[in-house]
């Protein structure tokens, strides 16, 4: 029997470390609690198993959550094209208060100017968060574009390497060239040479 309910309470050493474990690792609040060695040990064997299985399916579930990079770049894109809509529209929306508040000024009743007022700032106002937006999402994706200026810097250096490579390859072969003239023009004078004689 793994679980002994008892009215007396003993408190030990052992109990008082068995009492955290079972209230962080199952589900009670430690007022039940096994009373015997094995349970504890079942408990604890439990708890653990418990946080490990816990921790292995969080990693698989975030892992196929991930998008991959041209699905962030897609929604980059997306995103950034939905801010620059966005404030288009604001800049509009100012200019038209704008306009409102002009008209107004030169004809019209001041209940109309307060109005046209209230909504030039709010309009200022949603321009304004915008921008900051638009500021904060270009900081993060500063992040990308220094990924492209290393990738960019990396294939550089790579097609650098190719090409003294085939610099010198191409040295080489006009080396193997030279000899085998050589070596021809030499094998040919000494025919003629033999011919003659």
């Amino acid at each position: 029997m793994c679980r002994r309910f008892s009215t007396r309470m003993r408190c030990g050493l052992l109990v008082s470390l068995i009492l955290p474990a079972i209230t962080f690792m199952l589900n009670g609040y430690g007022d039940i609690v096994p009373q015997t060695h094995a349970g504890r040990i079942i408990a604890i064997f439990v708890g653990v198993v418990g946080a490990i299985i816990s921790s292995i399916l969080i990693a698989v579930i975030s892992r196929n959550i991930l998008l991959s990079q041209g699905q962030r770049n897609v929604n980059n894109f997306m995103h950034d094209s939905k801010l620059t809509r966005e404030h288009k529209n604001a800049a509009a929306k100012v200019l038209q208060h704008t306009w409102r508040i002009h008209k107004c000024l030169r004809s019209g009743p001041d209940s109309r100017l307060r109005t046209y007022q209230r909504k030039f700032l709010r309009a200022i106002h949603e321009f304004r968060a915008i921008k900051n937006e638009m500021r904060v999402f270009s900081e993060n994706n500063s992040a990308n574009s220094q990924q492209v200026t290393r990738l960019v810097a990396e294939m550089h250096f790579s097609m650098q390497r190719l090409m003294s490579a085939q610099d010198e390859m191409r040295a080489q072969i006009e080396v193997l060239q030279r000899a085998v003239r050589n070596h021809y023009t030499n094998s040919q004078q000494r025919c003629v040479f033999a011919f003659h004689h």
